[in-house]
Formats: C-alpha cells, sequence, structure tokens
C-alpha cells in the first residue's frame, strides 16, 4: 500500500531532482462543523492563490493532495512528512479551524521537509476570530484572505530555500538565480538514517556576482552540490503591506485633509466635555470595561490639578492681597491646557477603540480614521491622542503621560509666584530659571516630535482576531512543594 501511495504521488507530480523551484503542498484545512468547512474552503482557496502570487513555489494541486492522502489512509503527521519527502515536496502546510460557539479558531502550520528545517515546523499560527455577527458570502472571503495573508507573511519571515552550487561545462561555480552579495556556505554531511534529519553544516563564506560563485578566503574550497540558504523577508514585508492596505480600503471611508480642519473645530469641545461624555457615552456604551479602568486609572492626578487649578484660581489671592505660591499659578495654567486641548486624547481613546473593533470586524466603514495628518495633528495637540487614534493604547497612555509630566514641569517654570509688596501696593513676581525652564522646553519639544512623526507612521490597529500561539510566552506559575507552602514564579515557553 505504501508503495503504491509513494508511486502515485511520483507520477501524479513528476518531480525533478533539483526544481527550479520548491513545491509546495497544501494537505487540506480540517473542520468538523458547516460553518467551519466552509471557512477552511475560502482558507485553502486563499492560501493557495498568495502563495502562488509570490513565484516562491510549485504549487501542489491541493484537492488531488487531499484525495490521494484520504485514499491511502495517510492522515496522520508522520505519514504526511514521509510523503512529501518521498514527492519531493519541499513545504507542507496543514491546520484546522474548531468552531466553539460564537468564536472559531482558526489553527495553520508550515512544516518544512527540506534543509534546514527537515520535518520541523516553520511557522505556527493560531488565531481566535468572531462568529457572531452574520456575515455575508463576501465578508467571510475577506476574514479568510486577511487571515491568510497574515499567515504567508509571517511564514515567509521565517522560511528559508537551500539553493545549490553547480559547476558548469566551463567549470564556473553558478547557482540557478541572479544573486549579488555573500552568503554563508553550506555542505552536506551525510544523513543520520532512515527518515532522520540530513546532517549540514557550515563551511565557509561565498560572494555572489549574478548566479557566479567565488570562494570568500582562501579557506572555502568550492564542491558540487554545496548550498546557500536564502530569505524572503522583502517578500514577506510586502504581503504584509498589502493585505494590511487592502483592508483599510474595505473599512476606511476615503480621508480628506478637510478632516484636520474638523479635528481642529473638535478638539476644544472634546476635550472640555472629556470627564463625563468619555466614561458615559465612549466606555460604557461600547462595553469597554478594560478601556474604562485604565482610564479612571490614569485620569485621575490630572483631573485633580485641573479642579484644583480652577478651584483656587490666583484671583482670589489677589482679592485678599496674599501670596501666590507658584504651584497655584502653574496649576491654573495646567487646567486650562488641560480643559481644552490634553483631555482630548482620553476622548480620542474612548471613541476610536470602538470604531477600530467594528472595523476590523467589517462591520462598519468607519468615517474620519485612517487620516495620517489626522493622527499626525492629534499627538501634536494632546499626548497620546495620536497613538489613541491608531488604537494603540500602551503607547498612548505612555506619551499621554510623558507630554503631561514634562508640560507641567515647564509651565511650573514658567509660572513664577507673585508676592504682595506693601511698600508699593503691587504684586511682585518671583524669579525665573530659565536654565531649567529651556531644558524642560527643549526636552519637550524632542519628545513631541518623536511622538508626532511616531503616530504618523504608526499602523492603524484594525487586525481581525486574537492570537492564541506565538513562538514565544510568558506566564505566571504557583506551586506547593509542602503542605502549607506557596512558591510563586514565571515560566517562559518557547515554541520551535
Amino acid at each position: 500500500m505504501k508503495k503504491a501511495c509513494i508511486i502515485t504521488i511520483m507520477l501524479l507530480f513528476s518531480i525533478r531532482a533539483y526544481a527550479e523551484k520548491p513545491m509546495l503542498g497544501i494537505t487540506g484545512i480540517d473542520s468538523l462543523t458547516p460553518k467551519g468547512k466552509r471557512l477552511s474552503s475560502m482558507l485553502e482557496e486563499h492560501l493557495h492563490n498568495i502563495l502562488y502570487s509570490t513565484g516562491i513555489f510549485d504549487m501542489v494541486n491541493t484537492d488531488l493532495m487531499k484525495d490521494q492522502l484520504i485514499k491511502f489512509n495517510c492522515l496522520e503527521e508522520k505519514c504526511i512528512i514521509r510523503f512529501g519527502r518521498d514527492a519531493g515536496i519541499g513545504v507542507i502546510i496543514l491546520g484546522n479551524v474548531d468552531e466553539r460557539g460564537d468564536e472559531a479558531v482558526i489553527t495553520l502550520r508550515a512544516l518544512g521537509l527540506d534543509v534546514p528545517f527537515d520535518g520541523k515546523n516553520i511557522y505556527s499560527y493560531s488565531v481566535e476570530i468572531p462568529l457572531y455577527q452574520k456575515y455575508s458570502s463576501t465578508e467571510y472571503s475577506y476574514i479568510c484572505e486577511e487571515q491568510a495573508g497574515y499567515f504567508v507573511s509571517s511564514f515567509l519571515r521565517r522560511y528559508q530555500l537551500p539553493v545549490p552550487i553547480h559547476k558548469d561545462r566551463d567549470g564556473v561555480f553558478r547557482i540557478d538565480r541572479t544573486i549579488t552579495g555573500t552568503y554563508s556556505l553550506y555542505r552536506l554531511s551525510g544523513t543520520a538514517g532512515k527518515d532522520r534529519p540530513r546532517l549540514f553544516a557550515q563551511a565557509g563564506r561565498v560572494h555572489l556576482r549574478d548566479g557566479a560563485a567565488f570562494p570568500a578566503a582562501r579557506s572555502t574550497a568550492l564542491r558540487h552540490n554545496d548550498f546557500i540558504l536564502i530569505t524572503f523577508n522583502e517578500k514577506s514585508s510586502f504581503i504584509s503591506n498589502f493585505y494590511y492596505g487592502r483592508k483599510r480600503e474595505i473599512v476606511f471611508k476615503e480621508s480628506s485633509p478637510l478632516d484636520v480642519l474638523y479635528m481642529f473645530l473638535f478638539t476644544g469641545p472634546a476635550s472640555a466635555t472629556m470627564p463625563i461624555v468619555a466614561p458615559v457615552f465612549g466606555y460604557y456604551r461600547n462595553s469597554d470595561w478594560l478601556g474604562l479602568s485604565l482610564w479612571a486609572l490614569n485620569v485621575a492626578p490630572y483631573l485633580y490639578l485641573e479642579i484644583n487649578g480652577f478651584v483656587n484660581y490666583p484671583h482670589q489671592f489677589r482679592h485678599d492681597r496674599r501670596n501666590i505660591p507658584r504651584h497655584v499659578m502653574a496649576q491654573w495654567h495646567f487646567a486650562w491646557y488641560f480643559a481644552f486641548a490634553g483631555g482630548a486624547a482620553l476622548f480620542v481613546d474612548s471613541f476610536a477603540h470602538g470604531y477600530l473593533r467594528n472595523s476590523s470586524r467589517y462591520l462598519t466603514k468607519a468615517s474620519f480614521m485612517g487620516n495620517d495628518l489626522t493622527a499626525g495633528y492629534l499627538a501634536l495637540i494632546s499626548g497620546g491622542a495620536g497613538h489613541f487614534y491608531r488604537g494603540r493604547r500602551f503607547w498612548g497612555y505612555v506619551y499621554f503621560h510623558i507630554n503631561n509630566a514634562l508640560l507641567y514641569l515647564l509651565i511650573n517654570e514658567l509660572s513664577p509666584g507673585e508676592r504682595y509688596d506693601w511698600a508699593r501696593r503691587k504684586y511682585v513676581k518671583e524669579s525665573v530659571n530659565e536654565t531649567r525652564a529651556y531644558t524642560y522646553l527643549g526636552i519637550f519639544c524632542a519628545v513631541k516630535v518623536v511622538e508626532v512623526i511616531h503616530a504618523v507612521f504608526l499602523k492603524d490597529r484594525i487586525r481581525l482576531g486574537t492570537v492564541l500561539d506565538e513562538s514565544s510566552s510568558l506566564e505566571p506559575i504557583f506551586y506547593f512543594p509542602e503542605a502549607g507552602e506557596c512558591n510563586v514564579g514565571m515560566r517562559c515557553n518557547y515554541r520551535f
């Protein structure tokens, strides 16, 4: 039976000993539910189309491959790897769709059968996507295309293709690609037995010029069938950027420079009403409980400064001819900034997070989102606002606190206290430390430049799904060595 399977596959694909392109086969995406099978068939189609479009692989007919695997009951991973090696396939992709109520978990894996992987995982990808909305066939196709694009991009970033060096009739060593550069040279050193990884070692360095190979050092002697490993980082970046841009076109309405004008008119009222509008009509209405918790925790000290600044305003001191401390003047000036500009950042977060979440799920086509000029303007006028606009809460709160802290220190230096001179019957301002003030101003301007550039070039957070399986993870652990004892630690997992 095994021999019949091998003979059938070799006749089907007619693999050459040294194909110009590596062969890639998709064994099929398994699923046990009707909706899961619908997703799996779309995933297979998009994976095939995206991989074929890269021009890197010769694609195996997916339906034919699945039929043969089922026919010969070759469904276990070890059998699939043995089948792929016998058929001359370099990469095999397999996976499954597991439907769990209103969510589905898509798991995809790429196995490398040639050196340097030899049956090991090149990349594993597991993502949980929501399915409680009533999607059309077009939207299901968008979802599968997006996940296939992310998988292929990450897979190509890790994939290494062995390219053999051969000697032509003129005695010149060459490779079958027009590559120029210096690469590590590798050489096979035998096998470790049947179905075992092929052993290889680095044999030096090699210079390539338009496909011709030359030793990089005198100690390096080229041999027939030595090889180099090439990568596809540029292809990976292209695919990632292409599908990110494609999704922006699908979920965002066309942006306009006038959006910045609307945001300018919107800034003051939004910041002033932030303490009420953001928690009630933003976080609460969108059921964003994490956002509401972060808002309450992070806004508290600045709301205190704002309220205290307006309550203890300088005119009260002047009415009674009392000295006005520096911190009273600083809080008064900071209160005006935070009331009509600084609070805009959290207002933006309370609404942008919900807009981006709905857009990522293909539920709405959002207006005023995805505009680079708007992101830059918001980052300029309010700390962290540009990053909240992009959906990046971590960076948003980082810049929010850095901006507010530096700005308060700067305002404190530029807001001298005033003491009442009874002899001259007027207020006299205290001295200002100009060196310290200019230092804070320089730091603030430098941070602001970095923040604006970062916000403009940052991508919007519109990726659908929650990635469950990455190459490494860090998690807390609790263990009890003896009765009544509890030890706490951290565990790091690395997948390879």
